[in-house]
């Protein structure tokens, strides 16, 4: 791991020259008190309800040597109380990444680093390219929504894109264990909070945007300039750009900040690098088409579900292409990715000839996508369980409703992870969108075994929102709720 550093080294960092007679070693950063270890520095972040210097006194007895406090504080410092320093630093949080770097000594110089942006798109497109570098002979790390680490001992993140100091953690502990690659999530949030601030980025993927997180950005403009961040504040070797985006489409007329361009979909005048899908073919075993690429041709076969796979599959194949891997070599690493967990996939009711599809869908952009690409899938009718989020973004409810209701034959709202919200609130937005009643079941599970039990042979089941969770959140309780469980436990039982 890496070495200890000298308190003025810190805080030379951080911008402050005016440090106390001692210079003590510092042995590791914390930002939450309860990571405090001996030796440690407590970064003392402003929160949304708390400040990190209200735990002062016990980041002191869990033997930290001194404390960075963001300004303005919420409360008055006692200074009394404590007897080890407390530097006061504007903009900390921003500056979190440049003191990880420089504690952990820059990583991410020592690794190649490819992050992925995009409302949807993010985690399949991130899983498929470590799965892709893993194939091709490449020591690949994930970092997102499902964890941090290989694909099969992930190590579970308390968000999507964690803190600049985790980030740099991980990366130091990656370099270490000889990993050649981090494919990571870059979340609009990350990129206004400054979380991946003084990273080395090489490449930097963007999917799509559609209306998400509004309860956060306020509008779609502030929530694509969010976005557009890892195109214009990092020294990029390579940017991939979907050309089929209208924003994708704008950033690509305004400039990329990146020496090499490619852009998958429609072709795009001014760059060179192109990557189009022909003659797309869904069928129930999954997907084929044919890769046009720099005036060549190749074919690819896949098992994946969906025309927004089609997508990702391009985006992945474009960051392999500018690492010099060959079209063969490519093809066949394709031909061989599975999905992401709680992304399209398949479990099949053999004793009624019914596909159910788990899929964390929890946006009108994904859902629709998601009911689009299944209506190819599907003989018979279609199915949609789905409910949303509480404490979120309230305007996307009843598009949801309205999405869910033009695309499958028959709607089951229910329970997602209310949250601090009221359940019944939440399936009335979701209603208003709707011309007729759907039925409501909130008890997810109940909602979930209705619809395989009313479904018959030829018809496709989609059960959306939650993915690959495994607990419903209901005010402060996390209660046992796993999608791929539920529908396992009844087949069982049914069979």
């Amino acid at each position: 791991m890496a070495e200890a550093k000298r308190l003025s080294v810190l805080l030379a960092v951080v911008g402050v020259t005016d440090s106390a007679d001692q210079d003590p070693i510092v042995t590791g950063l914390a930002i939450n008190s309860r990571d405090i270890q001996a030796g440690h520095v407590f970064v003392a972040l402003a929160g949304h309800q708390h400040h990190g210097i209200e735990f002062a006194e016990q980041a002191e007895k869990q033997g930290a040597v001194a404390i960075f406090a963001e300004m303005p504080l919420t409360q008055d410092l006692n200074r009394q109380a404590t007897h080890i320093p407390i530097y006061e630093i504007k903009q900390l949080s921003q500056k979190l990444g440049a003191l990880a770097a420089a504690f952990y000594d820059n990583p991410s110089r020592k690794i190649k680093v490819v992050a992925v942006t995009g409302t949807n798109g993010k985690t399949s497109t991130v899983w498929l390219l470590v799965q892709a570098l893993t194939q091709l002979g490449q020591k690949a790390a994930y970092m997102g929504t499902l964890g941090a680490g290989d694909l099969n001992a992930l190590v579970p993140l308390a968000n999507t894109t964690p803190s600049a100091l985790h980030i740099q953690k991980h990366l130091a502990a990656w370099v270490n264990a000889g990993y050649d690659w981090v494919c990571l999530e870059a979340s609009s949030h990350a990129l206004v909070q400054g979380r991946l601030n003084d990273l080395c980025i090489d490449t930097a993927v963007f999917t799509h945007i559609s209306q998400d997180h509004l309860d956060y950005h306020r509008s779609m403009a502030a929530y694509a300039e969010a976005k557009q961040r890892l195109f214009t504040d990092f020294d990029l070797r390579h940017a991939v750009i979907n050309s089929d985006d209208g924003y994708g489409r704008q950033w690509l007329q305004t400039g990329i900040k990146a020496p090499v361009v490619s852009v998958y979909g429609q072709p795009f005048k001014g760059v060179q690098h192109h990557h189009q899908a022909r003659n797309i073919e869904l069928h129930q075993a999954g997907l084929a088409f044919q890769w046009h690429h720099n005036e060549s041709c190749d074919a690819v076969n896949s098992v994946l579900l969906g025309r927004f796979n089609v997508d990702n599959l391009l985006a992945v194949m474009a960051v392999l292409t500018e690492l010099n891997f060959t079209p063969t070599q490519i093809s066949e690493a394709v031909t061989k990715l599975t999905p992401v967990p709680g992304r399209m996939n398949v479990i099949r009711l053999s004793h009624k000839e019914v596909t159910v599809v788990i899929d964390f869908a929890h946006t009108p952009d994904a859902l629709a996508q998601v009911l689009s690409a299944l209506t190819a899938h599907c003989s018979h009718e279609l199915w949609c369980v789905f409910g949303c989020g509480g404490d979120r973004d309230k305007s996307k409810r009843p598009q949801m409703g309205r999405i869910a209701e033009k695309l499958a034959n028959h709607v089951i709202v229910t329970d997602d992870n209310p949250r601090f919200e009221s359940a019944t609130e939440i399936t009335a937005d979701i209603v208003k969108g709707m011309t007729s009643k759907p039925l409501i079941i909130h008890n997810r599970k109940a909602a979930i075994e209705q619809a395989l039990a009313q479904s018959v042979t030829g018809d496709v089941v989609l059960i959306a929102g939650k993915g690959h969770e495994t607990t419903q959140q209901i005010r402060e309780d996390f209660i046992e709720m796993n999608d791929f469980q539920v529908v396992q436990d009844w087949q069982e039982a049914a069979a």
